[in-house]
């Protein structure tokens, strides 16, 4: 009667110790992958928001950011979107569609000129999911759609919209 308590206690925290392990690795796993979309992601930004100041929409001086956040956090395990926040002193809400198609466009080029991969349902690597203004600050929420729980992610904000 003793030896089975203990080996089923034995056999408990095993589990509870392969289950925290495992949590670990898939944690940092995902981080890297994050964190690599995060930069391919910047990238593109870096490149494709200086279409917003040739369109007059923002000046050349608006175009730079410093970090993007990450929003998949509020969404889940693998959803690769960013936030990004420009300077915007004179734009308005009534050009945030306008905003949002240049950049869709400059951004679809920019993933077909770079091969840039992307989940195989998806039309373009990169989508603006959000534009919105706050405090003379324009904030874009960009999806990377490299796997499918970011092309989920974007399917169900369409839904929603």
């Amino acid at each position: 009667m003793r030896l089975t308590l203990i080996i089923v206690l034995a056999v408990i925290v095993a589990i509870i110790i392969y289950i925290a392990i495992h949590h670990e690795i898939t944690k940092h796993a995902t981080l890297i992958v994050r964190k690599s979309a995060q930069g391919i992601t910047d990238d593109a930004m870096r490149t494709c928001l200086q279409v917003l100041a040739d369109q007059k929409l923002l000046h050349d001086s608006e175009v730079t950011f410093s970090q993007s956040q990450t929003v998949a956090d509020v969404w889940g395990r693998g959803v690769m979107a960013f936030e990004y926040t420009l300077l915007a002193q004179d734009i308005d809400t009534d050009q945030l569609g306008i905003v949002t198609k240049t950049l869709n466009e400059r951004l679809s080029k920019y993933d077909q000129d770079n091969n840039i991969e992307q989940v195989s349902n998806a039309d373009n690597a990169f989508i603006v999911t959000d534009a919105w203004l706050f405090e003379s600050k324009l904030h874009l929420d960009i999806a990377y759609l490299m796997n499918v729980a970011t092309y989920e992610y974007v399917r169900d904000l369409k839904r929603i919209d």
